[in-house]
């Protein structure tokens, strides 16, 4: 159970979407279908010769790695986790003022998959938002710098470990997410 001094875990959030998706399914009306493919989808395209079927939009195909392919389909939820993603004019335009000054630029991407071994200790760090990201920086660059937790009474007390760079957050709404 979660206290006052913890956190959804990533684990802890994947069991609670797992519970949600259980609900849907178990809650959908009669006249709704739900199939499970547990296999990654490679390709989604309209179908040309489907016609229209929802408002206007044509209908859909979304081609499975094993090659199972789903046709006529009148939407598709794309829920795509950590994708590689080409970097916009705002991801080019910082990465070239960190250049120009020295910094170090972090485009978005997976804190798991980023090296972040170039920050130095007691460097200033900008992070952008205040999602599941951001926790996860938090925590790689704090506790997975040798910084802990302890208890004094009924308050949990950081303990740095001194090889922690300066954290500085913000989020465009100025709320987490």
């Amino acid at each position: 159970a979660l206290g006052p001094d913890s956190y959804p875990t990533r684990a802890l959030y994947g069991r609670y979407l797992a519970w949600a998706f259980a609900q849907v399914v178990a809650g959908a009306p009669e006249h709704v279908v739900i199939r499970v493919h547990r296999v990654r989808a490679v390709a989604l395209a309209e179908d040309e010769d489907a016609g229209a079927t929802v408002r206007g939009a044509g209908a859909q195909t979304v081609v499975l790695e094993d090659g199972t392919r789903l046709s006529g389909l009148s939407a598709v939820v794309l829920a795509q986790g950590h994708v590689p993603v080409r970097p916009g004019e705002q991801e080019a335009e910082l990465g070239r003022f960190a250049d120009r000054h020295g910094l170090f630029y972090v485009a978005p991407a997976n804190p798991a998959d980023v090296d972040l071994s170039p920050i130095a200790p007691g460097q200033d760090v900008l992070l952008r938002g205040l999602g599941l990201n951001f926790f996860d920086y938090m925590s790689l660059l704090t506790q997975g710098r040798g910084g802990r937790f302890e208890r004094s009474g009924r308050r949990l007390v950081y303990r740095p470990s001194g090889r922690e760079p300066r954290l500085h957050a913000g989020s465009r709404r100025g709320i987490p997410y």
